[in-house]
């Protein structure tokens, strides 16, 4: 039996701040970016910093450039070199799990094909063992449209890729998810692979499936569609604290599979902010303030790395004991929203 569960994360519609809300990274970047165009400097590729002995730090770029600064944060995702270099032994392991995952364009079309419960809201697809997809739509509404200063359109990326990268259609986006053993194919072949082979290959995986979710994929343009090893972040002891610190994926990089690894770099962000806005005002010492977030985020960052391949295990598991717990589990939380809230929480409680 095929059980498709509402997602987790997911509120009622009754309760709109618990509910499910599609945000676009490129729309959300140009957001944060808006009004900050003398202060963002693009185009720029980090190689190394150095410490002057006055305590300042200086970047060093692959173009030959540097900047000099009081203090350092390293915000540069999963492969950070500047974590690299400040924390040699903070290491990311690979989970044997592979994602593939892709895009299903939704037009008035496209939208009679599918089933409305797949575009509604997110869900985990999960079979009785050893694999799942999850499902998750992103409307822009009827009226949608970018706003005079361009934020909701589209970047730079489309240039890159019109499909993947475009920012102004709406979409169910789907991703399969198995350990790399259930897979026909290596490693070695499965990173070959263009996306139409991809897509392929998991509609064979999926052929006894509901022909809806057939469709989902099938229909999904091969340019969308891509191979996701899945990583993830090993806990670090606390370091001495100095004026290069660090946030989101860039130290607690962690699965996909509980959805809030973003929530966590912007949980990061805030603290962080509100500690060096304390130290400009002399409110609390520099290496103080870092400290005192530098505790609380790697606390609650690895709580969440944790908890998120957790579920990733879960998702995949072929004990099908524990997998009919789990999704008994999920059931209880959907029909008591209170209980999903507690246990789906982002850690605020940490």
């Amino acid at each position: 039996m095929l059980v498709v569960e509402d997602e987790l994360t997911s509120g009622t519609e009754r309760d709109p701040t618990g509910a499910h809300h599609s945000v676009s990274r490129i729309t959300l970047h140009q957001v944060l970016s808006a009004g900050l165009e003398g202060a963002l400097h693009h185009g720029k590729e980090f190689e190394r910093y150095a410490r002057a002995a006055d305590g300042t730090v200086t970047l060093h770029f692959v173009d030959g450039t540097t900047a000099t600064a009081d203090v350092l944060v390293a915000a540069d995702g999963a492969n950070s070199r500047v974590c690299r270099q400040y924390l040699p032994d903070a290491t990311r392991v690979d989970t044997g799990i592979r994602a593939i995952a892709g895009k299903y364009p939704l037009t008035e079309e496209t939208k009679r094909r599918l089933p409305t419960r797949l575009q509604d809201g997110p869900h985990s697809v999960l079979p009785p063992s050893g694999c799942g997809m999850f499902i998750a739509p992103h409307e822009l509404g009827a009226n949608y449209a970018p706003t005079e200063r361009g934020i909701g359109g589209n970047d730079e990326t489309a240039a890159r890729d019109a499909v993947l990268f475009d920012n102004t259609g709406s979409y169910v986006m789907w991703a399969y998810t198995a350990s790399s053993a259930k897979y026909p194919h290596g490693d070695a072949e499965l990173s070959d692979m263009g996306g139409e082979r991809l897509r392929d290959m998991v509609g064979t995986l999926i052929a006894d499936w509901h022909p809806s979710l057939r469709r989902l994929v099938a229909e999904s343009p091969a340019q969308s569609v891509s191979l996701l090893p899945i990583r993830t972040s090993v806990a670090v002891r606390q370091w001495e604290t100095s004026n290069i610190t660090l946030l989101g994926d860039a130290i607690h990089s962690m699965t996909p599979f509980r959805g809030i690894g973003a929530n966590t770099a912007l949980r990061d962000a805030q603290l962080l902010a509100r500690s060096l806005i304390a130290a400009s005002r002399g409110e609390v010492d520099l290496l103080d303030g870092i400290h005192d977030y530098e505790t609380r985020m790697i606390d609650y960052g690895f709580a969440a790395v944790r908890r998120s391949l957790r579920t990733a295990e879960q998702t995949i598991s072929t004990n099908r004991v524990g997998r009919s717990m789990f999704k008994a589990a999920l059931r209880v939380f959907s029909v008591i929203p209170p209980l999903k809230r507690k246990v789906f929480s982002d850690l605020s409680s940490k």
